[in-house]
């Protein structure tokens, strides 16, 4: 059951709006700097000694490709776990804002603590680092998702959600020209430790996402919805996953796109 919430949040208001596109601005260097630029270039080459790629991790001796794929699973099978409970815990005690910022501080954590991965002796900060900044991007995702319906008409919408998409390519092209400009001229800046900008490019991103982040929590309202849940707001969210998949079962066309989805996203 749902029963009104107490107050609503305007909508298209335009400080709301640039505050919360904002946050597209801070953590889409997580995407570009940490997952797809820097980072498994650099995870690759610290964890490859003497032409073998065997890492050991917990007394395992495992492929260093292996060990980062299975990181990287637990890291969203731990979201995809959670994400339906904290969404309803939000929805229940209209607490959205702080759950975004608790997720966005520990990515940003995560981020900052790859600075301390400097080879394979240290393999369990990297993964560890690695683990926690996926985690914190996917769960405030979540969070900074659902306050979009909340803060623009449905035929603003898309042009809003737009507009963070467009703020994340720059903030995160920004930050990694400034990271790669600093690393091809590792010579020219006197550094003889060819692990030091990398990783300070990790530390760099993690206060990058933490201080734009500040615009977005200045202006966000504290909830993400003019409705608040009652009954068992531990199940709610499941609930409602179970309602999506019996949708699922009877929508071919739904199915279908998923399908490709995931098969495209797989290769």
């Amino acid at each position: 059951m749902q029963q009104p919430a107490t107050s609503a949040i305007p909508k298209n208001d335009p400080k709301i709006i640039r505050a919360w596109a904002m946050y597209d601005w801070a953590n889409s260097v997580y995407m570009l700097v940490i997952t797809s630029a820097i980072f498994p270039a650099y995870y690759n080459s610290v964890t490859r000694v003497h032409g073998s790629s065997r890492i050991n991790v917990l007394g395992m001796d495992i492929e260093n490709t292996a060990a980062y794929s299975i990181n990287l699973g637990i890291a969203f099978g731990i979201i995809a776990l959670l994400s339906p409970m904290l969404s309803s815990i939000a929805d229940y005690s209209g607490s959205h804002k702080k759950f975004m910022r608790f997720f966005c501080y520990l990515g940003a954590l995560g981020c900052m603590l790859l600075f301390f991965f400097t080879g394979t002796d240290r393999i369990l900060v990297g993964l560890g680092g690695m683990m926690l900044a996926t985690i914190g991007y996917s769960g405030s995702i979540v969070f900074y998702n659902s306050y979009l319906p909340a803060i623009a008409t449905e035929d603003r919408q898309d042009k809003v959600s737009a507009r963070g998409y467009s703020l994340g390519y720059l903030g995160a092209t920004t930050l990694l020209i400034i990271n790669l400009i600093a690393i091809l001229n590792q010579k020219a800046l006197g550094i003889t430790d060819d692990s030091l900008l990398p990783r300070l490019s990790f530390l760099l991103t993690g206060l990058w996402w933490i201080g734009f982040a500040q615009i977005t929590f200045s202006k966000l309202p504290g909830r993400a919805h003019g409705i608040q849940q009652t009954g068992n707001y531990l199940l709610n969210g499941y609930l409602e996953l179970l309602k999506v998949w019996h949708r699922l079962k009877s929508e071919r066309v739904l199915r279908t796109f998923l399908l490709s989805f995931f098969h495209m996203y797989k290769r």
